[in-house]
């Protein structure tokens, strides 16, 4: 006799309810994508945040040493002014229009030209020069007797150059003034950063 095979069990056919190991559904899939756009925005932000930072800080270095550059140089020529071993009677400055101010002094020449010591005349380079700042360029220039033009610093939105005397009041004779006031300064750069803007006094050697 012949025998038949058991029919399977059809239970076990049937499809199981999904439970926490059957993945995610459509919800969560959702809701992790949500979170992880609302994380990478974050992220952006902060690092949007730092470039900023640091664009800002390079805007502040960047007009701080221009401003230093420009201050050193002219402190150098404005303590000079006016000195005249010779007595050959050197106006030491001239305020012209504009802001521009002509400085002059007496400084070498005595064995060749801008060489050696102070020969009387103010024919030598950088004895007779006019400073003044090109605002269509925001640069400051320095122009020697020689028609020659230096451009010393760039991205200065302010220069002055103002005499003062003994009690410190403005002056514009040159017999009278003991130092010079240089005031420097240059605004916001491209990024908005902080302006800079410098300010010393100077004291002109050929004026005790």
């Amino acid at each position: 006799m012949t025998g038949h095979a058991p029919l399977p069990d059809r239970s076990r056919l049937r499809p199981r309810p999904a439970g926490p190991e059957a993945g995610f559904s459509l919800t969560e899939a959702l809701i992790s994508s949500v979170m992880l756009l609302v994380l990478a925005l974050a992220a952006v932000d902060s690092m949007t945040a730092v470039q900023r930072v640091a664009a800002l800080q390079h805007d502040f270095h960047g007009a701080l040493e221009s401003a230093v550059i420009c201050s050193d140089v002219l402190e150098r020529v404005t303590r000079q002014c006016g000195n005249d071993p010779h007595e050959a009677g050197i106006e030491a400055f001239s305020l012209l229009g504009g802001g521009a101010v002509r400085l002059r002094s007496d400084t070498t020449g005595t064995s060749a030209p801008d060489r050696g010591d102070p020969d009387g005349d103010t024919d030598d380079s950088y004895e007779d020069i006019i400073i003044r700042r090109n605002p269509a360029a925001d640069t400051i220039e320095v122009t020697t007797v020689r028609g020659g033009l230096q451009t010393i610093a760039e991205n200065i939105t302010e220069l002055g150059i103002a005499f003062l005397d003994a009690a410190g009041s403005t002056t514009a004779s040159c017999s009278g003034a003991t130092r010079a006031r240089i005031t420097i300064g240059q605004a916001s750069g491209p990024y908005g950063g902080a302006g800079v803007r410098l300010s010393t006094d100077v004291h002109m050697t050929a004026h005790p």
